[in-house]
C-alpha cells in the first residue's frame, strides 16, 4: 500500500475512490496526509473522520513490561468533512497481516530431531 507519504496516501485515495460507486463513511488514523489526499480523491462526497486513539502505561510497570507497548484506554472519533460517526453498520477494514513463511514457527518433533541428529 506504500510508504505513509503524502502522495502514496493520495494515489491510495483517488484508487480508493475509482472503485467506489455511493457515498461512505471513511475513518483513518490521524495521519495528517491523509486529510487533502481524502479531499483531493473524494471531494464533498464523502463521510470522513480521523480515529484519534488513546494511550496509557499501566500504573506498576515492573522491568517485564517496561518496554511493552502502552494501552489503548479509549477512542476519539473526529469529523473532518460530512457526518462521519460510530453508528450502527460500520465496517472496518484492514491491512493484510505481513506474510508469514509456511514453515518459518514449525516446531521439529522428535522423529525429525532423531534423522537431524549427526552420528
Amino acid at each position: 500500500m506504500g510508504e505513509r507519504t503524502a502522495f502514496d496516501a493520495e494515489v491510495f485515495m483517488r484508487d480508493l475512490a475509482s472503485r467506489l460507486t455511493s457515498r461512505i463513511q471513511l475513518t483513518t488514523d490521524e495521519l495528517s496526509t491523509y486529510v487533502n489526499a481524502v479531499d483531493i480523491a473524494f471531494g464533498a462526497d464523502i463521510d470522513y473522520a480521523q480515529l484519534h486513539k488513546i494511550y496509557a502505561s499501566p500504573e506498576h510497570v515492573n522491568d517485564e513490561r517496561r518496554y511493552s507497548p502502552a494501552v489503548c484506554t479509549g477512542i476519539d472519533l473526529r469529523v473532518v468533512q460530512g457526518r462521519a460517526g460510530l453508528g450502527q453498520g460500520v465496517n472496518v477494514v484492514r491491512g493484510a497481516p505481513k506474510p508469514v513463511h509456511a514453515d518459518g514457527d514449525a516446531q521439529v518433533h522428535p522423529a525429525v530431531q532423531r534423522i537431524l541428529q549427526k552420528d
